[in-house]
């Protein structure tokens, strides 16, 4: 009797114990990569009276804009940029403590280029447009010329002349086309051969 008394304290004891157990489901290996805060544009185009909007891509707070010379450009509580006069000036959007920058060339209409931005493979060469209606000398800036090459054709017909972009190793670089009174970026994107 004693031993069936014990042997049932056992069973009852481990009743309590397994009842007591609480099973707690393991935690997803996937974690959600947070989102990081980025401008929507680091270089823009902008021709005299012209407006752009800029973005703050998953901000974390509130977000400010300003402008680097309110006489060359303005920017509103909403991030619109309205040209003013010729000129380069960086706007910012500043959020907790951080600042995003884009800056921004200002010209009129007599430099005019269909593009601010080319993809070319690496060891071709592309033609881009440019119309040019100004008495003072076209030149050009190149940022990275291991990454393309770039120079004007030579030839011009009726303001208008070609600018070949030559790919050379894979990368982004940023080309100024300017004279004394007008800037223009172009941003030469080149992608390794397939």
């Amino acid at each position: 009797m004693k031993k069936i008394t014990r042997l049932m304290s056992a069973f009852l004891a481990l009743c309590l114990i397994a009842t007591s157990i609480v099973v707690v489901p393991a935690k997803s290996a996937v974690v959600k990569a947070e989102e990081t805060t980025s401008i929507s544009k680091t270089t823009a185009n902008l021709l005299v009276g012209k407006t752009t909007t800029l973005k703050l891509n998953n901000p974390k707070g509130k977000v400010t804009w300003s402008t680097g010379n309110k006489k060359v450009a303005t920017v509103n509580n909403s991030g619109k940029v309205t040209a003013k006069k010729f000129g380069v000036v960086d706007i910012t959007a500043k959020c907790k403590d951080k600042s995003y920058k884009c800056r921004v060339y200002i010209t009129d209409s007599k430099l005019k280029i269909d593009k601010s931005s080319v993809t070319v493979e690496a060891g071709k060469t592309i033609d881009l447009k440019i119309v040019y209606k100004a008495n003072n000398d076209l030149q050009l800036y190149n940022s990275n010329g291991a990454i393309a090459k770039c120079k004007f054709s030579g030839k011009w017909k009726k303001d208008t002349t070609t600018l070949k972009i030559t790919g050379k190793g894979a990368g982004k670089t940023k080309v100024i086309i300017y004279d004394k009174n007008r800037y223009y970026c172009l941003t030469v994107n080149v992608k390794n051969k397939k």
